[in-house]
């Protein structure tokens, strides 16, 4: 078996905001960066297949979508001139089909697009009328998409669940209002979220939002990052505990004594059975038009059954990762390894920066002298 690594969208210093144009591949065993190679402006979504040889590529701002091969990180095609920006992209179950959408739009609308990847063909599959596409989900194991929908002209939500292959619909089911859905079940059949309002963990039905079950503990008010442990248990982030939950009956049961839990602050995904990668989330401090990275990448394995995080990789500069999609895969890097991510900090930028400002007003005084 290969060693798992992963695929990270970089955001890197620059001189007045975070770029974010390259991507990172790391051995998630030793913590080594494998190597870092530039893709174009607006990198953000990325997705890996099954077999982790085949890695896409969404350049947001470019409104491009790469393919590259995992053995050498070099692009091997590419699908230019797309129809709207790329902000995620997820490859349907059988491999055939990469899915991409706009999201964001505010009141506008938008269409979820389908490049064909057996003859590149793309084209507009699911649009709604005076509606925006607000959300996708994907179940873990890519056999279906749920699109939460708002309807602009009467201010209502709908939510819709299809065969990743085909697109066929296998559920529709209007809201009596907005749901926050956090994860769709690997058989198609229910979404999950929750309700901070009401401080409860909440099981619907996709086939009529009827409730299966809720689920609290004292003292909790909010419940998020939830993922499914295996076929029958979920395991559930809060704010003062973590909790495992039976998908079936939504009995559950607190992992850690109140307080002392580790909490899934960023993004993640699945290492292992119980194990978890974990990046954290990027800060960004803005100031007078000029904006900064003040955190540093972080990576850490993280187990929430025993309770256990540790730390994997801490850039030795300023930056960070967003990662929008399925970002783990199988090894397969052939390349040699790089040291470090070659970026200068924010401080070594604004240095630059202010060092140019400086021998740009010398030079105008000596010409200003000159001519005098």
């Amino acid at each position: 078996m290969t060693a798992k690594v992963a695929y990270l969208p970089l955001i890197e210093p620059d001189v007045f905001y975070p770029k974010e144009t390259a991507l990172m591949a790391m051995d998630l065993d030793s913590g080594q960066i494998l190597d870092r190679v530039e893709i174009g402006d607006g990198t953000k979504s990325v997705f890996v297949d099954d077999t982790g040889k085949q890695l896409y590529v969404a350049i947001k701002y470019e409104k491009r979508i790469v393919r590259l091969d995992t053995s050498t990180l070099k692009i091997v095609e590419q699908w230019n001139n797309l129809p709207s920006y790329p902000d995620k992209i997820i490859l349907s179950e059988d491999n055939k089909k990469l899915y991409f959408i706009q999201l964001n739009v505010g009141t506008g609308i938008n269409d979820l697009y389908q490049i064909d990847l057996n003859n590149n063909q793309i084209s507009s599959v699911i649009n709604f009328s005076n509606s925006a596409i607000i959300k996708v989900i994907y179940s873990n194991n890519l056999k279906y998409l749920t699109l939460l929908v708002e309807n602009h002209i009467n201010d209502e939500f709908s939510i819709h669940t299809y065969s990743s292959n085909d697109l066929s619909l296998k559920y529709s089911s209007n809201l009596t209002n907005y749901l926050p859905i956090d994860m769709i079940d690997n058989e198609g059949e229910n979404f999950y979220y929750g309700d901070n309002n009401q401080s409860q963990f909440i099981s619907r039905k996709l086939s009529d939002i009827s409730i299966n079950w809720s689920y609290s503990y004292s003292g909790e008010t909010a419940y998020f990052s939830p993922y499914e442990k295996d076929s029958s248990t979920l395991i559930v982030n809060g704010t003062i505990n973590n909790y495992m939950i039976n998908k079936q009956t939504g009995s559950g049961t607190a992992l850690t004594s109140d307080g002392a839990q580790i909490n899934l602050f960023g993004h993640f995904e699945h290492l292992k059975l119980d194990s978890l990668i974990l990046i954290n989330y990027p800060e960004i401090f803005c100031i007078t038009g000029m904006c900064h990275l003040t955190s540093k990448l972080n990576i850490s394995k993280v187990n929430l059954i025993n309770n256990s995080n540790e730390v994997i990789y801490q850039s030795q500069n300023y930056l960070g990762s967003n990662p929008i999609g399925r970002f783990v895969g199988e090894n397969f890097y052939r390349g040699t390894a790089v040291q470090q991510v070659p970026v200068l900090s924010h401080l070594g930028l604004f240095l630059l920066l202010g060092g140019f400002i400086y021998l740009v007003s010398l030079r105008n005084i000596g010409l200003k002298t000159k001519n005098e």
